[in-house]
């Protein structure tokens, strides 16, 4: 659902542009919505220094040791 997507997206953005965005953060998630295809459940969003490095389920998509991993809940 948009109203959703919008969340997540205002989320997403949220931590990206924050102080202390450079730092490598894992943000797992029941639902990833993206712009690129179908929703991913239980997904992952890698970010490292303010980019994203790799979506995808949380199967295929390992966190690196020491980054910092938050839940998000949509």
């Amino acid at each position: 659902p948009a109203p959703m997507r919008l969340r997540l997206f205002a989320v997403a953005l949220a931590l990206l542009t924050a102080p202390g965005a450079r730092a490598q953060l894992a943000v797992r998630a029941d639902t990833v919505y993206t712009m690129a295809g179908a929703p991913i459940p239980n997904g992952v969003v890698l970010v490292e220094n303010g980019k994203v490095r790799e979506v995808g389920p949380a199967a295929r998509v390992r966190v690196p040791n020491g980054w910092r991993t938050v839940r998000g809940r949509i």
